[in-house]
């Protein structure tokens, strides 16, 4: 299984890359390496963050990928309205080997130049310690996104 984000574009060899990760079986999933579509020096950063192999580093767009089966086996993705990527990689983490494959995948920096560069990483940055400080991703959900927008919760 992928998990592609809509604004993000695979490597050419991504599905090599994939069978490669996922012939051996100790590798739960795995992801990409990420490049921003604009290459400001702010972007060339972040980008190079996301070589680290870590949950602080790891993020939904830089396209998941498991075993079905592996899916299955930890109850899929939780019914969250933001950082239902950190979640899933948190329990997929306990479960086996995660890769970072060494091939950017290629995302919209769009979001960072609509609200500003240090203001979206603040906002991002601060979303993500407060999720694994503990704060319920409902309630960050309505601060992310703001009160008039459906974030999900029933």
């Amino acid at each position: 299984m992928l998990f592609l984000h809509a604004d993000t574009v695979l490597p050419p060899r991504a599905l090599t890359g994939i069978e490669g990760a996922l012939s051996d079986p100790s590798v739960a999933a795995g992801s990409f390496w990420l490049r921003f579509s604009h290459p400001g020096g702010f972007f060339r950063v972040l980008s190079s963050l996301s070589r680290v192999n870590h949950r602080y580093f790891t993020y939904g767009d830089q396209a998941l990928f498991l075993r079905a089966e592996t899916f299955r086996q930890i109850g899929g993705y939780k019914e969250i309205p933001v950082m239902e990527d950190a979640e899933i990689l948190k329990r997929l983490r306990r479960v086996g080997t995660f890769v970072k494959i060494r091939m950017p995948v290629a995302t919209s920096a769009r979001r960072y130049l609509q609200k500003g560069l240090l203001r979206q990483h603040a906002i991002t940055s601060g979303v993500v310690l407060l999720f694994h400080l503990g704060v319920s991703p409902h309630l960050l959900g309505r601060w992310y996104y703001g009160r008039s927008q459906k974030t999900g919760e029933g």
